[in-house]
């Protein structure tokens, strides 16, 4: 059962106010297969005033998070994972760089980045050598198998992205894209 099949948020608009339910007393929303209507809220809720947990920002980010896990658990290559990919994705780009450096470039702390590093290493995507710059600093890269599993994920990770976004129009698509970027800077 997918995310999408399990959760269905039927947007319903608030009044200016936000403080009164939609005039329409048959307005409802689905949760989780639930049917549940703005009458049978709780007092502690409506003390709440209209806050609807469906429509808070993190909920829908962690949703939509979910959702592109699945998708990318079921059309990446290699059974590569997203942090996996982002890893071996900028290695790609960049060439060798510190493992620091890598973590920095992706978003990922310096325990994550190990870990990630060290299970495409057991794989035999990543390979590290001395820096030529400086000998006590080890530089990070793609191994061949590393590279051509990389070039066959960047293919596909298109065709993830497609799906993801696959109810939105091309003008939705550049807006949301737009959009996060804004909110990440």
């Amino acid at each position: 059962m997918s995310l999408t099949d399990r959760t269905q948020i039927q947007m319903v608009p608030l009044p200016p106010d936000h403080s009164q339910p939609p005039k329409s007393s048959g307005a409802r929303r689905k949760q989780r297969g639930a049917v549940i209507s703005r009458k049978s809220q709780s007092n502690d809720e409506s003390k709440l005033g209209a806050f609807i947990l469906e429509d808070q920002i993190g909920f829908l980010v962690r949703a939509v998070s979910q959702r592109n896990t699945e998708l990318f658990s079921k059309y990446m290559v290699a059974g590569l994972t997203r942090v996996q990919f982002a890893t071996m994705a900028k290695l790609l780009n960049v060439g060798y760089c510190s493992q620091n450096e890598l973590g920095r470039l992706i978003l990922l702390d310096r325990a994550t980045i190990k870990g990630v590093v060290s299970r495409l290493r057991k794989r035999g995507f990543i390979r590290m050598r001395a820096d030529p710059h400086d000998r006590r600093q080890h530089m990070l890269g793609l191994t061949q198998l590393g590279q051509t599993t990389t070039q066959r994920a960047v293919a596909a990770a298109p065709g993830i992205t497609d799906k993801m976004l696959a109810r939105l129009s091309a003008s939705e698509r550049r807006q949301i894209v737009k959009l996060l970027r804004k909110i990440i800077t």
